[in-house]
Parts: C-alpha cells; sequence; structure tokens
C-alpha cells in the first residue's frame, strides 16, 4: 500500500442522510444479522453496552466518528483523486463493508486506473452476506452506483 495522494473532499451531508437512509438510526443495542451488537446508525464497538439507551446526540457523534475513521483508512488506497460524488459512493461502500476491504478490492483497482464505468459497475459485487445474495444489499449497491456515476443520492429507503 502507497502512501496515497491528499484527498481535498470529505463525506457530505447527502452522504450522511444516505448511510441514515440505508441504515437506520436505532437507540436501543441490538444484534445485527451477524449476532454483531449494534446501536446508532450501523455503529459496531466495545462502547455498546447491551440494554443501555443512547441519546440522538451520541448516535449522531458515532456515526460523524465511524464514517472519518472510513474515511481515514480508505485514503491510502486511492492513487488519483475522486470526484465528490465518487468519494461519497466509496465511503458508502467502506462503511457497509470495510475500508480495507474496500482498499484492496478489484473496485479500487478499476478507480484508480480511470476505469470509472468498470469500478461503478464492481459496486454490485458486494452485496452478500455470508455468500448469499441480500436483495437488500442489491438495491443499496445500485444506488451507490448511482451517486458514483451520476451523483444522485435518492436512492435510499
Amino acid at each position: 500500500m502507497s502512501a496515497g495522494i491528499v484527498i481535498p473532499v470529505t463525506a457530505s451531508p447527502e452522504l450522511f442522510d444516505f448511510i441514515i437512509g440505508w441504515e437506520k438510526c436505532v437507540l436501543t443495542p441490538y444484534h445485527d444479522g451477524g449476532g454483531v451488537l449494534t446501536c446508532g446508525v450501523g455503529h459496531t464497538g466495545l462502547d455498546i453496552v447491551e440494554g443501555e439507551e443512547w441519546t440522538q446526540e451520541r448516535a449522531d457523534n458515532a456515526l460523524k466518528r465511524d464514517v472519518r475513521v472510513r474515511e481515514l483508512i480508505l485514503r491510502p488506497f486511492l492513487h488519483r483523486t475522486p470526484t465528490q460524488q465518487q468519494w461519497d459512493a466509496l465511503v458508502s461502500l467502506a462503511f457497509n463493508c470495510g475500508s480495507a476491504a474496500i482498499g484492496n478490492s478489484g473496485l479500487m483497482a478499476r478507480f484508480n486506473s480511470n476505469l470509472d464505468d468498470e469500478c461503478a459497475l464492481r459496486f454490485l459485487l458486494w452485496n452478500k452476506d455470508n455468500g448469499e445474495i441480500i436483495p437488500g444489499l442489491t438495491k443499496r449497491r445500485e444506488a451507490e452506483m448511482n451517486i458514483y456515476l451520476h451523483g444522485d443520492y435518492s436512492g435510499r429507503p
């Protein structure tokens, strides 16, 4: 992995709205489909205590931190500067699938090679959970692809 490049963009307000639309905000800890204790907007971590209700402010702050962490991990994998919409789509995918996984993927290789149409199509490959295609993930990946290609953030539930 190289040192990456300076990325002059950060996650937009539209991206936060998009992520909230897909993840929803739940203030009571719950176990997600994979059995991971989750709270707020898709937040996982040791700071979640089963049965401990969160405030909206705590959930909002956790989301901001979680997105910022995804951005920091993802940046070194980029070898060219993305547009705002490309960055938002990549960060959304990283938020849901993991920054290192996306950074080391064929999708990122295509982004770095200026193959934007091929990169966008690669979003559709990230629609599985435990090897099983999940229709909701397919819809989310299509929506992220539309952000990447067209700056269209409307594809949220």
